[in-house]
């Protein structure tokens, strides 16, 4: 078996997974080039996620990173809060080298939600652009 190919790294995170996921792109975007932010429980700790950004390594970045963000329509007030929080965030920092898209998963809630924001990461992530 061969190694892991550290240009073609990804992360799929949901829940606290999510937050994991933008922990992770927020203190070293370059870590990996693919990372699916579903339903992120950004509220934790009273949204100290945001305090990680790392504007320093968000203006070095150099290669091409895709960002897939999604949360069910009928999630809780908190989770869908703090996630418009982090796509206005996003959208306010418009990196050159970091692509991303947003989707409302109609109809879903957290947990029903899972297998469906999965099926739509991989197709957003993995699609040819």
């Amino acid at each position: 078996m061969g190694r892991a190919d550290p240009n073609d790294r990804r992360i799929f995170g949901y829940s606290l997974g999510g937050l994991f996921s933008t922990y992770l792109l927020f203190n070293d975007p370059s870590l990996f080039q693919k990372y699916f932010i579903g339903s992120p429980a950004l509220f934790w700790d009273d949204k100290a996620v945001f305090n990680f950004y790392a504007k320093d390594k968000f203006d070095a970045l150099e290669n091409p990173v895709q960002v897939y963000l999604s949360v069910g329509e009928k999630e809780a007030k908190g989770i869908k809060e703090s996630w418009q929080q982090l796509r206005d965030f996003l959208e306010q920092k418009r990196h050159p080298n970091i692509r991303f898209k947003v989707e409302i998963l109609t109809g879903e809630y957290h947990l029903t939600g899972i297998g469906l924001a999965h099926s739509r990461a991989f197709r957003a992530l993995y699609e040819e652009h």
